[in-house]
């Protein structure tokens, strides 16, 4: 005989206060507080929010940070460009202008420790510049000339790999403590504009263009080298991450496959599932967010070159419900069949009248007010 267990792999669980995270979604709990059986709906779904001051693409525009302290580093208008835009969780605001323009950047941290390395101006460069909330300051420069690259990480924990040096796709990483850059492992799969998020030492990589192509590879870096894992559910270059996020919960969307594309999927550290799809399609675009659950998408072009500057935020909420269950009420009068109801009627008005039954036809009518029911014309 199945049970509950047997079908969910789970049992009922009794608990004195509701579950409320996308974890409880499908599962059936009874709480012994208010004595009544629960369970989860879990919504995802894309929102509008507000737009970026200055449109912007070209592969692909920085980001920074979370939904709702973001930054949009560099990028291409109609010129490579040195705008910072920070996000506040409903609209951009201008910040510090980088000291080099560029676009195809490397960009890791917080919205007031960011970081932004590498990218191309009319050539790929190897300058590194730090934000400390209101403007950017050179620092040190990492060794390899690149653009259209993944990283992630902080400000003081900076990890960026893969890219295009203006010839070939390159599969270096290096990393960065706050002050020097050292070499780390390779990628096993060289490749640019990949999706990226994660930590210096537990960073993802998925997706990207190898060539002219796209792959749908992910690799997984502990902190020395990279290890191939399962693969992306679409292969595709030139989206967006949720790039604070860990390495066991993150969000891809947007890209390139042959057209621009909507497509999101979300990440739990072994496998890809496909998510609610964005409301505009689009590449080039950055990202931000600090799980599978909350990420910000802005900016990007679709194949006829138009630049966008739309954003949209990505949440996931998870709500309680009671179990639906059936209660007697008041038996009727009169046993009947093919009785008439009124339609629309709410619980405790209810009219029934007419049918048949034992005594053959019926004219009469009874009503019900929600516990019993009653006699009429």
């Amino acid at each position: 005989m199945s049970d509950y267990k047997s079908i969910v792999g789970k049992g009922v669980k009794f608990v004195s206060s509701n579950l409320d995270n996308d974890q409880a979604e499908g599962q059936i709990w009874y709480n012994s507080t208010d004595g009544k059986f629960r369970d989860a709906i879990l919504t995802e779904a894309w929102s509008s929010g507000g737009a970026l001051i200055t449109a912007k693409a070209r592969y692909t525009t920085g980001g920074v940070g979370t939904q709702t302290a973001a930054l949009a580093v560099g990028g291409y208008s109609t010129t490579v460009v040195t705008d910072t835009e920070e996000y506040n969780g409903s609209g951009w605001a201008v910040g510090g202008v980088l000291g080099a323009a560029r676009y195809g950047i490397y960009t890791a941290g917080t919205q007031t420790a960011g970081l932004a390395a590498a990218g191309k101006t009319s050539t790929a460069v190897t300058n590194v510049e730090e934000y400390n909330g209101s403007s950017w300051s050179e620092v040190t420069n990492n060794s390899t000339a690149r653009f259209l690259g993944s990283s992630c990480g902080t400000q003081t924990a900076g990890l960026i790999y893969g890219g295009y040096d203006g010839s070939t796709n390159v599969n270096n990483t290096e990393e960065y403590d706050g002050t020097n850059w050292t070499n780390g492992g390779n990628l096993n799969t060289s490749r640019n504009t990949g999706f990226s998020f994660g930590t210096q030492t537990a960073g993802v990589i998925a997706g990207g263009g190898p060539g002219s192509g796209n792959t749908d590879a992910t690799e997984h870096y502990n902190g020395s080298a990279w290890t191939t894992v399962n693969s992306m559910g679409t292969a595709r270059r030139s989206g967006a991450a949720s790039i604070a996020s860990p390495q066991s919960s993150g969000l891809a969307f947007g890209g390139f496959t042959s057209d621009e594309v909507t497509t999101t999927e979300k990440y739990d550290g072994t496998t890809w599932t496909a998510g609610p799809a964005m409301g505009t399609g689009r590449y080039g675009l950055g990202g931000a967010g600090d799980s599978s659950g909350s990420a910000l998408a802005f900016g990007g072009q679709d194949n006829s070159s138009t630049t966008f500057s739309v954003t949209e935020e990505f949440n996931t909420s998870v709500t309680v419900v009671t179990a639906a269950v059936f209660a007697a009420g008041g038996n009727a009068n009169a046993a009947r069949r093919q009785i008439g109801f009124t339609g629309n009627s709410p619980q405790n008005d209810i009219m029934g009248f007419g049918g048949f039954g034992p005594a053959g036809f019926y004219n009469n009518s009874e009503t019900y007010n929600g516990t019993s029911w009653s006699e009429g014309n």
